[in-house]
């Protein structure tokens, strides 16, 4: 498609691009995604209290939460002209896939594996490092059951073995991340304790800085650092330099 630009008379301004990217500017400021992200704005959402907050109509805007909300002026023709873009992404997204459709089943029946599922693999130096699989780098995988070249597929069942490795230390991490949480939790409790108690500052932990921080450079290569925690419970960091 040929790239789309929509004014307002107060200079906000909305762009489709060739490649169905929709972003929106105002003031210096921007922001956008795919096409396919932007639909209403529910009636629930950030997005429509925002609206509202500035008593605004929410059927002027439209919505789009890919990694956080967004919301964008609808009107002079932006809705319509997104709805054509949205349409003709899935469109050209269809004929790209049937293209795909011939070679990847002969690709899959030639992988020489029994249950073959495709998957995307990493690569290093030109050497194949991790398989990717919904979010997870499988790196604990047989290559031996992977089969490599214009599509890539694993074993079925050593894509479930990599997964099953996987969750599970993962799983393992969380809980001694969350033991280890815990501990300085309680240390720190009774540390923030001694100090109401006492009245002065009880240390929590004491290190070296790769740099001095006390703005002495021409005299210090590096200070000691202090984190205490102070009577009212607050945290301070000193810095001592080395010299």
């Amino acid at each position: 498609m040929q790239a789309t630009t929509i004014k307002f008379e107060d200079g906000y301004t909305v762009t489709i691009s060739p490649t169905y990217q929709v972003s929106y500017s105002h003031k210096g400021k921007s922001n956008g995604c795919h096409v396919s992200y932007w639909k209403e704005v529910p009636v629930d959402s950030e997005g429509a209290d925002y609206i509202r907050k500035n008593g605004l109509k929410i059927g002027d805007y439209l919505w789009s939460n890919p990694t956080r909300e967004m919301v964008m002026r609808a009107g002079n023709g932006v809705r319509e002209a997104v709805a054509a873009a949205a349409q003709e992404s899935r469109v050209q997204s269809a004929i790209r896939k049937s293209k795909l459709e011939a070679p990847l089943a002969a690709a899959r029946a030639g992988c020489g594996l029994g249950d073959p599922v495709q998957v995307s693999v990493g690569y290093f130096a030109g050497y194949q490092t991790h398989v990717d699989w919904n979010g997870r780098e499988l790196r604990s995988v047989d290559w031996t059951k992977v089969s490599l070249g214009q599509f890539n597929f694993i074993e079925r069942s050593e894509l479930d073995r990599a997964v099953e490795k996987f969750d599970a230390a993962a799983a393992e991490k969380r809980d001694r991340e969350a033991a280890a949480a815990a501990v300085r939790n309680r240390e720190f409790a009774a540390k923030s304790e001694e100090a109401r108690t006492t009245g002065k500052p009880v240390l929590l932990e004491r290190w070296t800085t790769d740099r001095c921080m006390n703005g002495h450079s021409d005299e210090c290569s590096f200070d000691t650092a202090s984190r205490c925690v102070m009577p009212d419970g607050t945290t301070k960091i000193s810095y001592t330099c080395c010299y």
